[in-house]
């Protein structure tokens, strides 16, 4: 089957060349927003940039979920939590919960393809007390506002994949490099950065292509990406001088219309007991 196809065309064709590089510095005052088409000619955004979707408060109250996780029973040197949730109304993001496992093919994820990562993998599910801050839930409503501002369409049911991640200094938070996530739209959202350098969001018009945006978002900060018109990508991270360790916290939405769910219940059912975590090798760094 071909990858799931979201609402705005492809810009598959498009030249980076003709659009600028955004690129924004760690410290200094931000926009108040980037929006950002491609093809420039596009109706609707490509990219939008959130700067300071959280406050503070908002920020704190979602930390300590994080110093709680499990680590990844796929990648040890990280810790996460994952839940699949439907919403059946963009213009009222209420989410139900689904599921806690996370499919993705080896067609957007080289680790898949090398064996070093399970097509089906389960994790430990977001806790119900994490998803009722209200903190999760203003990601969740800007994500969902951002989808109908880039094309999405009003009154159609949408999965969201909800990924809380963090990711340890040294460490590598896309080690498959430039690529897609196989979904119709993509947020990133930064809780939490601790004694790390790096880390920049970019965004890129091909697989091979140089960023067109090149973003260190703060805690707070988030990105959308139109998953079917661009690629996106993550540089390493690293201890700051004199630190032991560090870690860069997120949360990351993945989403696509719901009719996708009914072949993942498909798939699931026909590979049985394979969505067991030891049935993969884990590898070495972050997917």
């Amino acid at each position: 089957t071909g990858r799931p196809r979201g609402v705005p065309p492809a810009a598959s064709d498009m030249q980076a060349s003709l659009l600028p590089l955004i690129s924004l510095p760690l410290a200094g005052p931000l926009p108040t927003s980037i929006n950002l088409k491609v093809p420039v000619n596009s109706t609707h955004d490509t990219v939008r940039f959130t700067p300071s979707l959280l406050d503070a408060a908002a920020l704190a109250a979602m930390l300590p979920h994080y110093e709680a996780m499990p680590v990844d029973p796929y990648l040890q040197i990280r810790t996460r939590r994952f839940a699949k949730y439907r919403i059946d109304d963009l213009r009222v993001p209420e989410l139900t919960y689904v599921t806690n496992v996370f499919m993705q093919s080896a067609e957007y994820n080289d680790l898949v393809k090398d064996g070093k990562l399970a097509v089906i993998r389960r994790y430990e599910p977001l806790e119900e007390s994490f998803a009722a801050l209200g903190g999760f839930r203003t990601i969740v409503a800007q994500c969902a506002a951002d989808m109908l501002a880039m094309g999405a369409p009003e009154g159609t049911p949408f999965e969201f994949g909800i990924h809380a991640i963090r990711t340890l200094a040294p460490g590598m938070p896309t080690p498959e490099g430039v690529h897609r996530d196989g979904y119709a739209f993509v947020m990133s959202t930064v809780i939490g950065r601790e004694g790390i350098q790096g880390g920049h969001s970019r965004v890129h018009t091909g697989k091979y292509d140089q960023e067109i945006v090149d973003i260190p978002l703060k805690p707070g900060d988030a990105l959308v990406v139109n998953d079917d018109a661009v690629f996106h990508s993550v540089s390493n991270i690293t201890v700051l001088p004199g630190v032991a360790q560090g870690h860069r916290d997120v949360l990351v939405i993945v989403a696509r219309p719901w009719g996708h769910h009914a072949a993942e219940a498909a798939a699931l059912e026909l590979e049985g007991s394979r969505e067991s975590p030891d049935r993969a090798e884990p590898a070495d760094a972050e997917a």
